[in-house]
């Protein structure tokens, strides 16, 4: 049998190594699942990026700014998008 290959953690290796060749010293993943949720449906590739180390960093989440009266009914179909996906509601 041949050997297990992980091409997104190379991928990503060779991401990182170029960002620390521009003289970057941190690297954003974005987004990963709360420990001890293995039902997350983020959790697979949450394991995938803590692989990497780092930290956890929580940031407050994005807001909108409604300009435009039609936008509850944007709010309504995405609050329903998340609910659906079992993500926080916020």
């Amino acid at each position: 049998m041949a050997p297990r290959t992980f091409a997104p953690h190379l991928v990503q290796w060779r991401i990182i190594e170029a960002a620390q060749a521009r003289g970057c010293t941190q690297y954003d993943l974005w987004g990963i699942a709360p420990a001890g949720a293995p039902d997350h449906p983020w959790a697979g590739f949450s394991v995938f990026k803590r692989g990497f180390g780092g930290r956890e960093i929580r940031y407050m989440h994005a807001h909108d700014l409604s300009l435009k009266s039609h936008y509850l009914l944007v709010h309504l179909v995405e609050t329903l998008r998340r609910r659906r996906r079992g993500l926080q509601l916020w």
